[in-house]
């Protein structure tokens, strides 16, 4: 395979922003929703559920879906574009991304 048909794969694998984005959103979305379930109605327009009530058990559920899902999203994100050689860098802190646990201590993968 040429060098240039390897990139073009790789770009191809690399998940869309909008699809990251999506999938963080998702995540926040349920964080919400369990923060509604869960304040009380004395404390401005909660449910006042238990943390035991099976509405916020299954709305646990989809929040533990959907921080895989963006986990999974990110984590191929980052994969991919350190094997194109990109910089990453970690949104909140502004620093670089150590991916050389990743590649066994190299951030350059080889081929044979």
């Amino acid at each position: 395979m040429c060098e240039a048909q390897r990139v073009t794969d790789a770009h191809n694998a690399i998940p869309e922003f909008a699809i990251r984005k999506e999938a963080a959103e998702a995540v926040t979305v349920h964080e919400r929703r369990i923060a509604d379930l869960t304040r009380l109605k004395s404390e401005g327009g909660g449910f006042g559920l238990s943390e035991d009530a099976g509405t916020v058990i299954a709305e646990r559920a989809k929040l533990e879906r959907a921080v895989a899902e963006r986990n999974r999203q990110q984590a191929l994100y980052e994969v991919v574009a350190a094997s194109l050689g990109q910089k990453l860098f970690w949104q909140d802190t502004g620093e670089p991304v150590k991916l050389d646990a990743f590649f066994g201590g190299s951030s350059h993968r080889h081929s044979a």
